[in-house]
Parts: C-alpha cells; structure tokens; sequence
C-alpha cells in the first residue's frame, strides 16, 4: 500500500489485523516509521529529479519521433531540479507530478493556441503541436 501514513491510525489498524488475521502479507510505502520491519529504505534527491527526467523525456521523444533540435530546447529550458525538489520536501513523486505540470504547459492547449511563457515557447509550441495531448 503506497502512503501507509496518510491513512487514520484507525484504519492502518483495522487493515494490519485483516491482513494478519488471512496470513496476509502487508507491504506498505511511507516516509516516516510504522512500526513495521524494514525492507529497504530509499532516498531522494535532486541529481535522481534530474536523470528520471532526461530518462522520460528520451523515451518520449522517441516514441513521438520528436526532432532533436525541439528536445534541446525543452531540455535547457527545463526548471531547476534542486528548487522544485526543495519545493516538495524532497518528495520525488510530487516534484515528478510538477515536472509533468510544467512539460504539459510547454505544449499547445487544445484551441491550437501557445501555452507558457518562456521565450522557447513558440519554437517548442510549433513542434508539440504535432504530438498527442497527454492529459485530457
């Protein structure tokens, strides 16, 4: 179960002794001790923000056939991965729902217009308008 702690103790209870009472094994994810064995620990950072991100984006540009120069420019336009990091608390997952929100207003909204503001944007908006809109 992802966010273990987010749910009330009530809850966290009544599902760790469901799952204990079947022979269940319960496998949970959170950011702060549970009282449950360690499996292993992870860790964060911005450098780890960074390379998921180039990672993601070479896979998208391949599966779009995206040209390279248009994948340079949202690559050096990307935002500071440190800040956004800091941002969320070192939180990976939301850092990652904030890239994703900031590469969504790179591209052409759905009335053909230019979304963002940075002075790439019309180059960028030009070549994206090509590609699919992820988000509906």
């Amino acid at each position: 179960m992802d966010g273990f702690e987010t749910i009330g103790w009530p809850k966290r209870w009544q599902l760790s002794r469901f799952c204990r009472g079947r022979g269940i094994k319960l496998l949970v994810t959170c950011h702060q001790d549970m009282g449950f064995d360690h499996r292993f620990d992870t860790s964060t950072s911005p450098e780890l923000l960074k390379r998921i991100a180039f990672h993601l984006l070479g896979q998208w540009s391949e599966e779009y056939r995206v040209g390279p120069t248009f994948v340079h420019q949202l690559a050096i336009s990307l935002p500071d991965f440190s800040g956004i990091s800091n941002n969320h608390g070192g939180n990976l997952r939301e850092a990652l729902f904030s890239l994703y929100d900031w590469f969504e207003a790179k591209r052409p909204m759905h009335s053909g217009g230019t979304a963002g503001t940075t002075e790439n944007t019309e180059t960028i908006g030009t070549e994206a308008s090509k590609l699919p809109v992820l988000r509906g």
